[in-house]
């Protein structure tokens, strides 16, 4: 019974000494090369999702920018067919006179908030767009006629090029609008056709 008792307490004893020694090298790299393969895919499917809603919410921006313009020439042209000095002109003098600088290959910026001309050539590269934080609108100069603030330098560049067939009786505005997505450019066109309103009077 006693030599029973001895040879059992030996085994326990040769039992608690393997569970103590734990893992071996090749184990302990093993379970590191899976952690870190595990953490490598979580890392990379985050920072694919935070590209993922920065590239969404800036073509959302760029979407509307394009809209904006496009609205803004459209304006104009409704805005003209109630005004007495421009009835007098041809819709071909109207389109060089209003939109100067938009047929040029270059093309042209839409400046809304301009206390000056709306419409100004590119000269060779249209510039980029600044933000007014205050505001929350998108324009060209620092300081506009409204109360100040914060405003900064975008990688936007929005080109307006306008073409009008001759005797065709409207004009084609594509709104081209750039910008960068961390390193990538991007970019987001928009083609619209304005008739001529002296059709409809």
């Amino acid at each position: 019974m006693k030599f029973n008792f001895l040879q059992n307490n030996t085994r326990l004893r040769q039992g608690y000494g393997a569970a103590k020694a734990g893992f071996t090298l090749i184990e302990t790299i093993v379970a590191i090369f899976i952690l870190s393969m595990t953490m490598a895919g979580l890392l990379t499917l985050a920072a694919n999702g935070f590209y993922s809603v920065r590239y969404s919410r800036n073509q959302i921006v760029a979407d509307n920018l394009a809209q904006e313009a496009i609205e803004y020439v459209r304006n104009v042209r409704d805005t003209a067919f109630l005004t007495p000095g421009v009835l007098g002109m041809t819709w071909e003098t109207f389109l060089q006179t209003t939109y100067a600088g938009c047929f040029d290959p270059s093309g042209c910026i839409v400046d809304i908030y301009s206390n000056g001309s709306h419409f100004i050539p590119c000269d060779g590269a249209c510039p980029y767009m600044k933000y007014h934080e205050n505001q929350g609108i998108y324009g060209y100069a620092y300081d506009y006629p409204f109360p100040g603030g914060v405003s900064y330098d975008t990688s936007y560049v929005r080109t307006i090029k306008m073409d009008a067939p001759a005797g065709a009786g409207y004009f084609t505005m594509n709104v081209t609008v750039r910008w960068l997505n961390g390193g990538t450019a991007k970019s987001t066109t928009q083609t619209v056709f304005f008739s001529n309103w002296r059709t409809f009077q």
